[in-house]
């Protein structure tokens, strides 16, 4: 997949996570499926991210928001129900969600 493709597809990915994502707390906290389905598209967008960061090799530094949302989905990629704060994932997401959006599509 091309790096247009992959930039691309985080893009998307990080419009579906606008649209779900709950500006109210209380939601979040009674809605199970819903933290999933966001967790879930987290680890999509750092999946694509990874590879974006990849498709460059050493051509050059690769700056944005690649890292950042790489290593959010390892954080939730590898913890244990024990280890997951969701009260983090809503917190981190409503505070840098848009200000990823915006880098992605800069990048662009």
């Amino acid at each position: 997949m091309s790096s247009e493709s992959l930039a691309g597809e985080v893009e998307a990915v990080l419009m579906q996570l606008s649209v779900l994502l709950p500006s109210d707390k209380t939601v979040w906290d009674a809605n199970q499926l819903l933290r999933l389905a966001v967790e879930r598209l987290w680890i999509i967008a750092g999946n694509s991210a990874g590879e974006y960061r990849k498709s460059f090799d050493n051509e050059s530094p690769v700056i944005g928001p690649w890292r950042e949302l790489y290593e959010f989905r390892s954080m939730l990629a590898h913890a244990t129900l024990g280890e997951l704060n969701h009260d983090r994932v809503w917190r981190e997401s409503v505070r840098d969600l848009p200000r990823l959006l915006e880098q992605v599509r800069a990048a662009r």
